[in-house]
């Protein structure tokens, strides 16, 4: 477009910045037939890490005893795009309270721990939190309250008289 001076503008109606961070812009014309090359000023712009949100499930969803669990999360954009891939990176840590489970990398946006064996008689509130990446901030999931349920247990006494001695 040109301007009331004879300048003309280039827009430039979207870019993609790579990362989280400071980055500094500029724009260069080559030239022409009738114009020398010439190179903007340089303008610095901060792109700040996305929001984002980690969810947890636990597999089987009731605890029993012996029976081992399986902890996977979900993490996502906070505010994603409709039709838009992300792809987030880092790593979870699950926790119950503040005793560290384990730890797992993020892969298609998922991450799980399996094979945890919690102990029985005690309520165990686990929570996962993503580490976040060069682009996306940490967040921490909800937390699960897992209470083993106790298995039944029956006693039989049995007597057998026939063979007891005397007194």
């Amino acid at each position: 477009a040109t301007d009331s001076t004879g300048a003309t503008t280039a827009t430039f109606p979207s870019i993609s910045i790579p990362s989280a961070g400071v980055h500094t812009l500029q724009t260069v014309y080559v030239g022409d037939a009738n114009y020398k090359a010439s190179t903007s000023p340089a303008v610095t712009i901060t792109a700040t890490k996305g929001a984002t949100v980690t969810a947890l499930v636990a597999t089987p969803a009731t605890l029993t005893p012996g029976i081992p669990e399986t902890f996977t999360v979900t993490v996502a954009p906070a505010n994603a795009a409709a039709g838009t891939t992300y792809s987030l990176t880092g790593s979870v840590s699950f926790y119950d309270s503040t005793t560290l489970l384990g730890t797992a990398v993020v892969n298609a946006n998922a991450a799980s721990l399996a094979n945890v064996t919690l102990g029985a008689g005690a309520l165990h509130n686990i929570t996962a939190v993503y580490s976040g990446d060069t682009s996306w901030a940490a967040s921490t999931s909800n937390a699960l309250a897992l209470q083993s349920v106790l298995l039944p247990d029956s006693i039989t006494l049995a007597v057998n008289i026939n063979t007891t001695g005397p007194g």
